[in-house]
């Protein structure tokens, strides 16, 4: 896939997750090899019906705006590209946008952050010569 720099000048992509048979495609997800989990913000997941649940693991995300909760969920399948996990966990968190946010996706908002718990699963190259990404292939 080329890769798609946003007007942030950051690399926006998509996931697809599949929860309770219930499937939604999550865009404007910042691909960030910084991150070691995927975070995806919880304004974004609405008609999902994902929220926090006595069987979800609690954990904090660490980065430059200091610690903040997210929780847990495993999903029955999260698709990037080509590439697709069944069972596989995602990080749900708040971000400033899910104070104002309405039942509606804004498509101009960050959604979350893609990390390497999907890209390393995947076998992801970034070749930023070329501009894009793909699996390698063995």
């Amino acid at each position: 896939m080329k890769i798609d720099i946003g007007p942030d000048g950051v690399i926006l992509c998509t996931l697809k997750l599949r929860h309770n048979g219930n499937e939604r495609e999550v865009r404007n997800l910042v691909l960030d090899t910084g991150a070691a989990e995927t975070i995806i913000y919880r304004h974004a997941v609405k008609e999902l019906g994902i929220y926090l649940e006595e069987t979800d693991e609690f954990v904090f995300m660490r980065g430059i705006g200091g610690r903040e909760p997210a929780f847990r969920k495993t999903m029955e399948s999260v698709k990037f590209l080509d590439f697709c996990a069944v069972n596989f966990p995602i990080d749900f968190g708040d971000s400033e946008e899910d104070e104002v946010m309405d039942s509606t996706v804004d498509e101009e908002v960050v959604n979350g952050l893609l990390g390497l718990d999907v890209l390393s699963a995947g076998g992801f190259v970034i070749d930023l010569e070329s501009m894009e990404i793909y699996q390698k292939t063995l």
